[in-house]
């Protein structure tokens, strides 16, 4: 017969499921009867919990909303599942106001999903042309879309300018962030409500996890958030946030040493032909004085 070892507390929960598989684990204390179980109801001793589970989700969520100097930040189990989130806070008959070229999924989800629930979608407006996104936005508009620099085209749009037009008409305006990273741009900062990252590219720097950040400025808008994803379960599983930590420590070198190469890669190829390097998503000096803006 094979010898036993003593099981560690922590496993405690996980061998004594009397009605469901239960992800959370807690030490037992010398109070606390062996038979107790998260689950009964009729037990109204508190019981103190060590969970693992949160602890892990509140550190990464901690350090995301510092990078961004955020209120609050949020993770999920995809970036368009935090995208999905957001859109739940515009209600039916209201207006999301977006650009012309977007992330497939973005578009899928604001061209088709959308309008089934009665929200009325304004695609393909010009996000560089602030004279045409202030003729979009009006008193019905409750979101604005922004993608800067958008996926796949690289274009460029005024951040700042964009959200006082928005806010000027009492819109929340949702930056997604995920080609830039909070390394080189931080939105909140030029007046952004919510920014999204997909944290399966720069956060996670070594694509072995998918994963969706928000971080919101404001503590009422950050409430609504909170309940729409503890309502729909959208959250980021331990190992996932595991992962995303590890990646938050290199993330400023891996950003930064891409930066330095790129640059030296076009000076060594252009070298001959070239005077002045602009960033490789400028197409005019305008948008170059906007990434002026926006890099930091």
């Amino acid at each position: 017969m094979m010898p036993t070892l003593p099981l560690h507390p922590y496993w405690y929960l996980l061998i004594n499921v009397k009605t469901q598989p239960c992800a959370f684990t807690y030490k037992r204390t010398k109070t606390q009867p062996s038979h107790l179980h998260i689950y009964d109801k009729l037990n109204t001793r508190k019981v103190k919990l060590n969970n693992e589970v949160r602890e892990m989700s509140e550190k990464i969520r901690f350090l995301l909303a510092k990078l961004d100097k955020a209120d609050r930040a949020f993770c999920f189990s995809t970036g368009m599942a935090a995208l999905a989130a957001v859109t739940h806070l515009v209600g039916a008959g209201q207006e999301v106001v977006s650009g012309n070229d977007m992330y497939g999924g973005s578009d899928r989800l604001l061209s088709q999903v959308l309008p089934a629930r009665g929200v009325v979608v304004k695609l393909r407006v010009d996000m560089t042309d602030l004279s045409e996104v202030a003729a979009a936005i009006g008193p019905w508009t409750k979101l604005v879309w922004l993608e800067t620099p958008t996926n796949p085209r690289l274009q460029i749009s005024d951040i700042r300018k964009i959200t006082e037009i928005a806010h000027a008409h009492g819109a929340i305006v949702l930056v997604d962030n995920s080609m830039m990273s909070s390394v080189l741009s931080q939105p909140l900062e030029l007046g952004a409500d919510v920014v999204m990252h997909s944290a399966t590219k720069f956060i996670s720097g070594h694509v072995d996890v998918m994963a969706g950040v928000l971080v919101v400025k404001g503590e009422s808008l950050a409430k609504e958030i909170d309940f729409l994803q503890n309502s729909e379960g959208a959250v980021l599983a331990p190992f996932d946030c595991w992962v995303c930590l590890r990646g938050i420590k290199t993330m400023a070198l891996r950003v930064e040493k891409k930066q330095f190469l790129l640059l030296h890669s076009s000076y060594i190829i252009f070298s001959n032909t070239i005077w002045t390097i602009h960033p490789y998503w400028c197409t005019s000096y305008q948008e170059c004085d906007i990434i002026n803006q926006i890099d930091h």
